[in-house]
């Protein structure tokens, strides 16, 4: 077996194993083939002190030894779901410069449409007739200009971003924090179904993963981390649509916040993101003039 080939097996069987971290996965990645000319990695992101223990690495050779990839393949392949690692050209350019980007993706749809300009909205579960009306008008001018809308596909101000994307004629991308053949929350099943068939769906957990609460972070990095920047709408003091905007600050991505009613408890964390430095949105010119490169329609 080549190098290159061994690469992608180690990531791929990474992807499926539960007992390390995925620093823990970068760092074997790192000692198993850092002398590696096929590859070209930076490792920048890693603490190059930091080493594995030998039984950590033990229980993953033995569990790779076991790991039966032609089955898990092709059950994949039966469910219609695509994979790529960080190793190979499809793997999204703007996703290799986060710290610990996914070493693999699964996916539904169009791949490509990951390396487009692409905005990130995110926002209350609990949102307001407000958020939903201000969707409503800032979405279809960046549609208009070609910008995909990336969102985590939540119930709330996520679900109605894909849905008015969809209505109005643009592409949407849903990561989420579940395994591809799983909904959360079930409500959205059919949401999902549609983007998954006819727009992109991605994430960095294999099929029949459950919806556990530490994934929502990591799926919130992924969607900054995809996107030119993130437009937050309603979002409490506190929650997970501030890790998003605060993890976009750290991937050096714009934040944009649409200000809310002062008694608003959904607009308490919009507000003080415009008081801490959050570009005000009040209209989609408010985005589009932060890219020049993107050309806009008349």
């Amino acid at each position: 077996m080549d190098s290159f080939k061994k690469i992608e097996r180690y990531c791929f069987a990474l992807a499926h194993y539960t007992k390390m971290s995925l620093e823990e996965k970068w760092i074997l990645i790192r000692e198993s083939f850092n002398d590696n000319e096929c590859i070209d990695r930076d490792y920048k992101v890693l603490d190059q002190q930091k080493k594995l223990s030998e039984q950590k690495k033990a229980s993953f050779f033995e569990f790779e030894a076991d790991f039966e990839y032609k089955a898990v393949q092709f059950e994949l392949k039966q469910k219609d779901i695509s994979w790529c690692s960080f190793f190979e050209e499809t793997y999204p350019k703007m996703l290799r410069e986060i710290y610990l980007p996914p070493l693999l993706l699964f996916y539904k749809g169009n791949i490509d449409w990951l390396n487009r300009p692409a905005i990130g909205v995110v926002g209350a579960r609990l949102c307001s007739d407000y958020g939903k009306a201000a969707i409503q008008s800032l979405l279809p001018e960046l549609i208009q200009n070609d910008i995909i809308v990336c969102s985590g596909l939540a119930k709330g101000i996520d679900a109605e971003a894909h849905r008015q994307t969809i209505l109005n004629n643009g592409k949407t991308i849903a990561v989420i924090g579940t395994g591809i053949d799983r909904s959360y929350p079930i409500s959205n099943r059919r949401l999902q179904d549609e983007i998954g068939e006819h727009h992109l769906l991605i994430s960095e957990f294999p099929a029949g993963t459950k919806p556990l609460k530490h994934h929502f972070p990591l799926r919130n990095r992924i969607i900054s981390g995809i996107s030119q920047g993130v437009m937050v709408i309603e979002a409490k003091k506190r929650s997970g649509s501030l890790i998003t905007a605060f993890q976009a600050l750290e991937q050096d991505r714009e934040v944009f916040a649409v200000p809310g009613p002062i008694f608003s408890p959904v607009s308490a964390g919009t507000n003080e993101l415009i008081k801490s430095g959050a570009k005000m949105v009040t209209s989609a010119q408010d985005i589009l003039e932060e890219y020049p490169y993107i050309r806009l329609k008349k």
